[in-house]
């Protein structure tokens, strides 16, 4: 069904394309799942590009010198879902994306980078344009280096949770 779903914590090279597809994340909760994108170009119809299902952590490795391009439609099936998918790469675990290489996340449906945990962004180049908003993480979103450009028509960056007041900020140290 087009879906390349990830059961096994571990280190996983992704290169290539995938025009109407998406790759998932669904480990046991204490897993740790590192991803390195070494020029991917993926665009799922219905859902999530990447979509962090079930993990302790993600984390993204933009291999140097490539470029990544992740796009997800307005179509998206998950809108009447318990728990919707609402960006297009969509993580319900912490998130962390590194490396120098290139992300350009193309966000049809609402938001471009989002975690429900916590959302670091360590380095890369990454480009978001998104319908609502950029990136967004909920207990925290950290940014330590990276050169960004977000083209949204909601937020640029923003955290979410107002719940737990020693949560829900946005620390920028770098980049």
């Amino acid at each position: 069904n087009n879906t390349v779903t990830i059961t096994k914590a571990g280190t996983y090279y992704v290169k290539g394309e995938l025009s109407n597809g998406s790759l998932v994340v669904d480990t046991d909760k204490n897993s740790i799942v590192h991803l390195v994108l070494g020029g991917v170009k993926l665009h799922s119809e219905e859902t999530a590009a990447i979509y962090g299902k079930k993990a302790d952590k993600i984390i993204i490795t933009l291999e140097n010198n490539t470029t990544n391009i992740l796009e997800d439609s307005s179509n998206n099936v998950t809108a009447t879902e318990e728990e919707e998918q609402d960006a297009t790469v969509y993580s319900k675990a912490d998130l962390t994306i590194n490396g120098n290489g290139n992300l350009i996340v193309k966000a049809n449906y609402k938001d471009g980078i989002v975690s429900k945990d916590g959302l670091k962004i360590m380095t890369g180049n990454i480009n978001v344009t998104a319908e609502d908003d950029g990136i967004r993480g909920k207990d925290e979103v950290e940014i330590n280096g990276g050169t960004f450009t977000i083209n949204v028509k909601g937020d640029g960056i923003k955290a979410t949770n107002d719940e737990d007041t020693s949560k829900g900020n946005i620390n920028i140290n770098g980049g």
